[in-house]
């Protein structure tokens, strides 16, 4: 049963991530030729040392040319979001969001960006998200 956890660890990531399914890097990497999916982020949960990748399941993989302008403008947010330029990362995030209103993720990440122009993580910020709950 030891299965059993991280599933529910994720069930609660999708509620954080205003997405629909969210998986980890080892299902990614089971499914990545057969569906549309999105890297969201790293993240360290609560009581885990090792940060996990985690995955937003799009779609299959026969519909992603629907899926490429929202994926190359969030992965271009992305860019400056990992490079600590918070001003440009909420000015692409911003964009996106005028494109895609809907787009859960994009809110989310504009909202952290956000926080961090107003305090920014530590100067040896490694990118990954701190999840506050297991």
């Amino acid at each position: 049963m030891s299965h059993v956890a991280p599933i529910i660890r994720l069930e609660g990531i999708t509620k954080e991530y205003h997405a629909r399914i969210v998986i980890s890097e080892g299902t990614y990497r089971q499914v990545a030729d057969q569906f549309v999916c999105r890297d969201l982020d790293k993240i360290r949960v609560k009581g885990k040392m090792q940060p996990v990748t985690i995955y937003e399941l799009l779609d299959v993989a026969s519909e992603k040319a629907k899926y490429d302008p929202l994926l190359s403008h969030f992965n271009h947010a992305m860019e400056a979001y990992h490079a600590q330029n918070w001003p440009e990362a909420a000015s692409r995030l911003g964009e996106l969001l005028t494109r895609f209103p809907d787009d859960g993720p994009s809110q989310v990440f504009l909202e952290r960006v956000m926080e961090f122009m107003q305090n920014a993580p530590e100067p040896d910020w490694d990118g990954v998200y701190v999840m506050k709950t297991k």
